[in-house]
């Protein structure tokens, strides 16, 4: 699961780098009116698995994501 740390809106077969390897890809992804940010569900390589940072390739260009676990929010 990973939230946006940066503008930015998450799609299927976005692909998610560590440094300049690509590790896993998104299954989906859209924007979250509630958080104010995009979020999304994708696999990375269980090495991956425990990171807190990825980055995400949207239309060429690699964005800072947070790895969160499900759920995104809390509620009040």
């Amino acid at each position: 699961h990973a939230r946006m740390r940066r503008r930015g809106v998450l799609r299927p077969h976005c692909g998610i780098f560590a440094g300049d390897t690509q590790v896993g890809e998104l299954t989906s992804g859209t924007w979250s009116p509630t958080l104010g940010v995009g979020i999304g569900l994708g696999y990375v390589t269980t090495e991956h698995a425990g990171a807190d940072t990825l980055d995400i390739d949207i239309r060429g260009r690699r964005v800072p994501a947070q790895v969160t676990r499900k759920p995104f929010y809390q509620r009040a």
